[in-house]
């Protein structure tokens, strides 16, 4: 079975030409007989025709038909004409073309079925075409059908039907359909398919891409949200985890709240909201926010234009709330306990230092300030060794392990103090720890012992000293 339609529109316009001929020819001789016989017949008055009347006669009807037959071979041409680009265009393009019955049975398949279903033409007409859909789209065809076979049936529609290739998977083509005469005279369905399977996996592909980035926004630990800075600036869109954050009932809730009614001050939002239209973004500015029932809410919060460039009043704005309570009550505490710590250090009668995790020094109070002569400015970020040991090598590989793992307790060493003098003392010192247990420093206590060369009474600079640690 071959592509028939062009053929068969030529034949029509051949049998077009033959009924315009027949009918010429019928309606001159009826005139030729009126005219010569019945017209003298009933009006014996009208001569007959002359000779030359005959002659002319016989010259006009030959020149008629030369030019009826003439204008159809004309028109035969241009059908002809059109069918052949009609032909080219079905075969050499990459669209599917597809005349159907009412009933969905395929009465001509183009050849760009090879190329989109892997099928010749020759497995596709005369076969009804719900065998080569999906089941749902198979579904959706027969209902268009039926749809068709009513009297307010659109003349042309669109559907995207998913069809079996020849190796089981399945392409997704686009068409457009419309209703035609068929040569019959019956109803005819044409539908011109084109191949969307790539686009339609790209589209698929963003849509998971766009389902996946929904579901991590939703499990973050920060609340997202998209604004405008349209007076008054508006929360368009929020996420569960914002919602919840903020103590409202959901996201839906949220969007379309005024922003300055999450802030708890006023200037905070103005701030945040001047610094966007400016600069475009907003980096880690920490506020206090309102939660739906009033309370505040210390939150670090984030923002940055959608669209890289100058940003505008209409301009969308992505924006993070992060809960940084737990932090900033951490942050609080361990304020609190280093200023007790600097407290208990600097107001100990005993010389404290307390060194980072390479030995140098970070703390020196006033008792050891007055036990060995130096202003905490002068020996800060120094080593302790090049501070208080000179001579005594004992002493300085002592000090060269500190910070270390283990504590020390009352080990006697024999320092110097500025001016040079030695002086014997007793140290401790204990490590200090990080969160994770690692070594980070050290806090180290001196006391003063007899020097030497004197009795029992400290002298110079070792006498100040032990007058200011009490002995």
């Amino acid at each position: 079975m071959d592509h028939r339609a062009p053929e068969e529109r030529a034949r029509q316009v051949r049998r077009a030409s033959l009924r315009l001929a027949g009918q010429f020819a019928a309606f001159t001789c009826a005139w030729f007989f009126l005219s010569h016989i019945v017209a003298p017949s009933l009006l014996p008055s009208v001569a007959a025709f002359s000779a030359w009347d005959s002659v002319a006669w016989g010259l006009y009807i030959p020149a008629a038909g030369s030019l009826l037959w003439l204008v159809a071979g004309r028109q035969l041409r241009g059908s002809r004409r059109a069918e052949e680009r009609l032909r080219a265009l079905l075969e050499s393009g990459s669209e599917l073309a597809l005349f159907l019955s009412s009933d969905g049975v395929v009465r001509y398949c183009g050849p760009a079925s090879a190329a989109l279903l892997g099928r010749p033409w020759q497995q596709i007409e005369g076969h009804n075409i719900l065998d080569f859909l999906h089941a749902q789209d198979a579904e959706t065809l027969q209902s268009t059908l039926r749809l068709l076979s009513m009297p307010e049936a659109p003349d042309s529609w669109r559907l995207e039907s998913r069809f079996r290739y020849a190796d089981g998977s399945w392409r997704t083509l686009d068409g457009i359909g419309r209703l035609a005469l068929a040569p019959d005279g019956s109803t005819q369905i044409t539908i011109l398919y084109r191949d969307i399977s790539e686009l339609k996996q790209r589209e698929l592909a963003l849509q998971d891409n766009a389902q996946r980035q929904r579901d991590v926004i939703e499990h973050l630990p920060v609340g997202v949200a998209g604004i405008t800075l349209r007076p008054p600036a508006t929360v368009l869109s929020a996420s569960a985890p914002l919602a919840r954050f903020l103590g409202y009932s959901s996201a839906e809730e949220l969007a379309g709240a005024v922003l300055s009614g999450l802030f708890y001050r006023a200037d905070d939002c103005v701030a945040f909201c001047e610094r966007l239209r400016a600069e475009g973004h907003v980096h880690d500015m920490e506020v206090q926010t309102r939660t739906h029932d009033g309370a505040p809410v210390w939150t670090l919060v984030a923002g940055h234009a959608v669209v890289h460039g100058t940003a505008s009043e209409g301009q969308r704005f992505d924006c993070t709330f992060q809960d940084v309570s737990a932090c900033r009550q951490a942050e609080l505490s361990l304020r609190e306990a280093t200023q007790a710590l600097r407290a208990a250090i600097y107001g100990s009668p005993a010389a404290a230092i307390t060194l980072d995790a390479l030995g140098r020094v970070k703390m020196w109070n006033q008792a050891a300030e007055r036990l060995f002569g130096w202003a905490e400015q002068e020996v800060a970020g120094q080593p302790l060794t090049a501070v208080l040991v000179e001579r005594d090598l004992g002493a300085r590989a002592l000090l060269a392990n500190l910070p270390g793992d283990e504590a020390l307790a009352a080990v006697e060493i024999v320092c110097q103090t500025r001016g040079g003098q030695p002086v014997r003392v007793e140290i401790s010192s204990v490590p200090l720890r990080d969160s994770l247990g690692r070594v980070g420093g050290a806090a180290v206590f001196a006391e003063w012992r007899r020097p030497f060369g004197l009795p029992a009474e400290p002298a110079g600079d070792a006498a100040g000293a032990a007058e200011a640690t009490g002995q």
